[in-house]
């Protein structure tokens, strides 16, 4: 789970995994520049959670494959992302079916409208998407990081950095 100093909010996305079938253990990502205080009460779960803190402030580093991730398959989700068990084992099942594929929930559509000759982005609810956002997304913890590498992640990482502008939907 991505997190910035939303300590509150983020253990009301934390106190959602309870008892969550298939999951291995909670990694919280520490997204501000401070860590957090060791004395925080972080929700006890049925599994681990593990606090990890970033030099930087990057919605990059959701995608780390960071050695406390133990196992294939992550979830990652926005701190202020809530979701029902049965969403997120849905959205397990699908990925299992899907390793090389990004699966989640934010969908979005966009297309050329030729008309007015500039594309349309499209946030309503309905069959047709194109895209998943990385708000509540599953990937494989090295062969996603792998595809990044191969895209010039470099070059992602300077262009969300430098445009580094978070929309709600």
């Amino acid at each position: 789970m991505l997190t910035y100093d939303r300590f509150e909010i983020a253990c009301r996305t934390l106190e959602g995994f309870l008892n969550l079938p298939y999951v291995h253990s909670v990694v919280v990502v520490w997204n501000h520049p401070t860590p957090p205080r060791r004395d925080l009460p972080w929700p006890q779960l049925h599994v681990s959670v593990k606090v990890v803190h970033m030099s930087n402030n990057s919605l990059n580093n959701r995608f780390l494959p960071l050695d406390v991730i133990e196992t294939d398959s992550i979830l990652s989700v926005d701190d202020d992302i809530q979701l029902r068990h049965d969403e997120i084992v849905f959205g397990f099942r699908i990925w299992r079916e899907n390793r090389d594929r990004l699966v989640g929930f934010p969908a979005r559509a966009h297309f050329w409208n030729a008309t007015v000759r500039e594309w349309y982005y499209n946030s309503d609810y309905t069959c047709e998407f194109s895209m998943v956002l990385t708000g509540a997304s599953f990937f494989h913890k090295v062969s996603f990081f792998s595809s990044l590498t191969r895209m010039c992640r470099m070059l992602i990482i300077e262009v969300t950095t430098m445009h580094l502008i978070q929309a709600t939907d």
